[in-house]
């Protein structure tokens, strides 16, 4: 959940981040990523791109979004809407 981030050294288009075998690699960072610094969700050497789940939803709809993203850019990723509707 939120105490993970995905490193990798080049960007992963959004429609293609819920993909298995992607090149990034998980890291628990021990803490929620909004408890972390730049640095420790970047990590050392710091990766060149960086996501956090900053929502969740569906495995089929919701992917990590880089930190400065807003949560809904990972929302509902290759669907028209961009929420629920349930509240």
């Amino acid at each position: 959940g939120h105490n993970f981030a995905y490193r990798c050294s080049a960007p992963i288009e959004a429609t293609k981040r819920h993909l298995p075998d992607l090149p990034w690699k998980k890291v628990d960072l021990g803490k929620p990523f909004w408890q972390c610094t730049e640095a420790e969700i970047k990590g050392s050497p710091a990766a060149t791109i960086t996501y956090v789940f900053k929502s969740f939803g569906d495995i089929h709809t919701t992917v990590p979004v880089e930190p400065h993203e807003s949560e809904r850019a990972g929302r509902f990723v290759r669907q028209s809407k961009t929420e629920c509707g349930i509240h």
